[in-house]
């Protein structure tokens, strides 16, 4: 794995994302993301899901 540009390493990146996980505004709304990207929100209208065509379970192929 290549690190993004701001990393010094991978070790880095992985400590910096893990510490903005534990964030208070990201506890609060992650739930609210993974229902709009993979759970009930996905099919609202109003919800203004971009990822929709790629994670709408009648787009993916699951044969091999």
């Amino acid at each position: 794995m290549i690190p993004p540009p701001w990393a010094l390493n991978n070790h880095h990146f992985i400590f910096y994302n893990s510490i903005a996980l534990e964030q208070k505004v990201l506890k609060e709304a992650i739930s609210n993301w993974i229902n709009l990207i993979f759970g009930i929100n996905q099919h609202d209208k109003d919800a203004y899901n971009l990822f929709k065509p790629l994670t709408d379970e009648v787009n993916v192929n699951y044969k091999k």
